[in-house]
């Protein structure tokens, strides 16, 4: 079952992370890559506002997760909901927000929501923990994901394709 991450709605409920932390964003794919790992799943996050800039991009996958920025001027919700709208099975596609506003999006297009803090929950589940504040280092997984990325000749051009 593919999973879609409101990826600020799930720092900002999160008591382990902060918005305003420069690397927030980067921890949760940090966390999101080894429940991908763990779960043998896919799972795409999106946040709002411009890439981050420890990013190549504001489409990149990594592995089984994919993680995309919505851009200037363009909110999480439309990308989350254009993701479902094009899925072939929406009913097997689960959203994690609590934004109420868009879980009734999510279910009025017949997918799956999760709250946020039933998500972590379920990552504290599997024992995938929050990198502390000052611990960003990749791990050799990680860089075995990236090494992969990057290795690849046809990848799509700086920016990304939605």
């Amino acid at each position: 079952m593919p999973y879609v991450v409101d990826g600020n709605n799930l720092i900002g409920q999160s008591r382990e992370q902060n918005l305003k932390d420069p690397h927030a964003r980067v921890r949760l794919i940090r966390e999101l890559a080894e429940f991908c790992r763990q779960r043998n799943t896919s799972l795409t996050v999106v946040f709002d506002g411009d890439y981050d800039p420890m990013m190549p991009g504001r489409d990149v996958r990594l592995g089984h997760l994919r993680v995309l920025f919505s851009g200037r001027g363009r909110e999480a919700d439309t990308l989350i909901l254009g993701i479902l709208a094009s899925s072939e099975d929406p009913a097997g596609v689960t959203v994690v927000t609590s934004d109420r506003s868009l879980a009734g999006k999510v279910r009025h297009a017949r997918g799956r929501t999760l709250r946020s803090h039933q998500f972590r929950q379920l990552l504290r589940n599997l024992q995938i923990a929050p990198a502390g504040s000052d611990d960003i280092r990749l791990t050799d997984a990680e860089v075995a994901d990236w090494l992969d990325y990057f290795s690849k000749g046809d990848r799509p051009p700086e920016g990304g394709s939605e």
